[in-house]
């Protein structure tokens, strides 16, 4: 079964999201990719989605999937039981997801179990694909994305 927790703004729907974990037989621990905010003037949601967690006494891990090698990304997501992605651009996160093969680890996971909580642009990485995101996140960030297939998780496009 599949736990997916999508959000356009996890701070301002933790509480929903705790209601959510509660009974879960998971550790109070959280592997957090702050990744897709990188590339933003404003990124504050980051920040406030890593101090939701630790009011909820989450341990975090945070993994920025553009500065650690390949090998690294796939242990840490295939070892955790629950995986947090920042908002940001969509289409920069796609990308760094995308060169580090990073998406079938993902999807894996999650048709495992894994509680998957994407925020914004980790939400829309659910949908099967990205590219009617255009409206809202400036794909010439990632220069060498070539495929808008996303994660595939949800058969609909979401609108965070």
């Amino acid at each position: 079964m599949k736990n997916l927790f999508l959000t356009s703004y996890f701070a301002g729907t933790a509480e929903l999201f705790q209601n959510y974990f509660e009974g879960r037989t998971v550790k109070r621990k959280v592997l957090f990719v702050p990744t897709a905010g990188k590339v933003e003037e404003y990124n504050l949601y980051v920040e406030e989605a890593m101090n939701a967690f630790e009011a909820l006494e989450f341990e975090i891990d945070v993994l920025d999937v553009s500065a650690i090698d390949e090998k690294a990304a796939k242990e840490k997501i295939s070892d955790t039981e629950c995986l947090y992605i920042s908002g940001g651009n969509t289409f920069y996160l796609l990308q760094e997801l995308k060169k580090k093969h990073l998406i079938g680890v993902i999807r894996g996971k999650i048709n495992e179990g894994m509680i998957y909580i994407g925020e914004s642009a980790g939400a829309i990485i659910a949908s099967p694909s990205i590219e009617y995101n255009q409206i809202m996140d400036d794909k010439s960030i990632a220069t060498e994305l070539s495929s808008y297939d996303a994660l595939g998780v949800v058969d609909f496009y979401v609108l965070p």
